[in-house]
């Protein structure tokens, strides 16, 4: 069967419809349109079967022609109004195209390839722990603890914030890029509480060339703060760290020192088997 032009097949041939998701799938800016226009037709046709049974007397005359060439005339006529357009082909169209783009701006890019998440939490824990221990010897914040807000702000880097192509950023910290902020960005979604209350927004991030210069980063904002006073001199004290992370304006999160401690005392354990 042929498809080099739109009226070379009926719009309720479903192997045909088949077909061209198949193609659009392939080059979706060439076939979105034929596309659009066959399941007009397809659904004008329905449209019309329903009005004609609900609507027709059965005609005891009525050869099985007879009813063979009813349902090729609204085959026909079907055909003949979907290329004059009702406009479900336009809304249909531009739908597909929006869901294609949404899929192709969350795609690894081919020439910025993505690190992959780590398997498991001990996985997280032994890959995060040179870069933490190097942030610690410069900067002096323990570096389990340092790893724990990594995970808490990551989910175990399974939720790394990416830029728009796919590509890592690798702020694992889930760091803001404020106006004192000349580096590279990423856009995310993020939750943020207002009042007590959660609100959804678009936020910019810092985004880095690697993991190292990350927790160099997070390590630096907190010991260059006095606003964060309190987690620099809590020693070994998680919980004393995590209050301190939360009294120093890190998240809005009423829970956040809560579930800071939480996943603090969930990296130590795991180091046993990092």
């Amino acid at each position: 069967m042929a498809f080099d032009a739109p009226g070379a097949t009926l719009g309720t041939d479903l192997r045909a419809l088949d077909e061209l998701r198949r193609r659009a799938k392939d080059a979706p800016g060439k076939t979105l349109g034929e596309v659009a226009r066959q399941f007009e037709a397809l659904y004008i046709n329905l449209v019309m079967k329903s009005m004609r049974e609900a609507t027709a007397q059965e005609d005891p005359l009525a050869s099985s022609a007879t009813r063979s060439y009813t349902a090729m005339l609204d085959q026909s006529l079907a055909q003949r109004l979907s290329g004059k357009g009702l406009g479900l082909a336009e809304v249909l169209t531009r739908q597909m195209s929006q869901q294609i783009s949404r899929q192709t701006s969350h795609a690894p890019h081919p020439s910025a390839p993505a690190a992959a998440a780590p398997a498991r939490p001990e996985d997280f824990v032994r890959g995060m722990l040179p870069h933490a221990r190097a942030a610690e010897r410069e900067f002096g914040i323990p570096a389990q603890f340092s790893v724990g807000q990594a995970a808490l702000e990551s989910g175990w880097g399974r939720r790394e914030l990416r830029a728009a192509d796919g590509s890592p950023s690798y702020n694992v910290f889930g760091v803001k890029a404020g106006g004192n902020w000349s580096g590279r960005t990423v856009e995310a979604r993020t939750i943020e509480y207002v009042d007590g209350r959660p609100r959804s927004m678009v936020q910019k991030f810092r985004a880095y060339s690697s993991y190292g210069e990350a927790f160099r980063d997070h390590a630096r904002l907190l010991a260059g703060s006095s606003r964060y006073a309190g987690a620099v001199q809590a020693g070994g004290d998680a919980a004393a760290f995590a209050a301190g992370v939360q009294a120093g304006g890190y998240a809005t999160d009423p829970r956040y020192a809560q579930k800071l401690t939480q996943v603090i005392n969930r990296t130590l354990s795991l180091q046993a088997v990092a």
